[in-house]
């Protein structure tokens, strides 16, 4: 007997799941992690992201190439506070060859913590990008860190010269000052 005879409940509750799903997600997902992904999918939802970000590595370890998949482990990773498994699962939506912005989140997150100005700087040359402005903010603030305070500071200049753009660059100039003992010229700014 069809389902929909059987039982019109289930067959409606299923017709809704399947249009909740990103049509993306779907056509990608295997028998093998649909139920993974689904649960994970409401755990996400009740913002229950604990949850969520184990459903996820379950579904994930089923289909390791998925790129809808692993964007979402990083979003509820990071969502839970969990930046080092965020980023792992960043490395590997990297490699599948997506852009993702928040993956990208990711790894900047964890080069931050590990100091690792260097590699913050080497992707935004190579177009790993956040958006415009968080960009701009992102290498004057990796220049300070490499100890290049000059540059960082023109870097705050150039941002505080853009259209609309002027309150941001200030603040953070006034920031990078404080940070480097110059508390003067960081009050002037402020």
């Amino acid at each position: 007997m069809p389902i929909s005879r059987a039982n019109p409940f289930l067959a409606l509750s299923f017709a809704a799941c399947l249009v909740a799903l990103p049509l993306s997600a779907l056509s990608q997902t295997g028998p093998e992690d649909a139920g993974a992904y689904l649960a994970a999918r409401v755990a996400g939802s009740n913002s229950d992201y604990l949850a969520a970000a184990d459903w996820y590595a379950r579904a994930v370890q089923a289909d390791p190439a998925n790129p809808t998949l692993l964007d979402a482990a990083v979003l509820s990773n990071i969502a839970l506070g969990a930046f080092p498994k965020a980023a792992e699962m960043a490395r590997l939506l990297l490699q599948t060859g997506s852009k993702s912005q928040i993956g990208q989140i990711a790894l900047l997150t964890s080069q931050a913590e590990a100091e690792d100005f260097e590699a913050i700087l080497r992707d935004g040359t190579a177009g790993a990008s956040v958006g415009v402005l968080a960009d701009g903010l992102i290498a004057a603030w990796a220049l300070l860190g490499r100890g290049q305070t000059t540059e960082a500071l023109a870097r705050f200049d150039t941002l505080a010269k853009t259209d609309g753009m002027q309150a941001f660059g200030l603040y953070h100039k006034a920031l990078a000052l404080a940070s480097t003992g110059d508390f003067e010229g960081a009050d002037a700014i402020l």
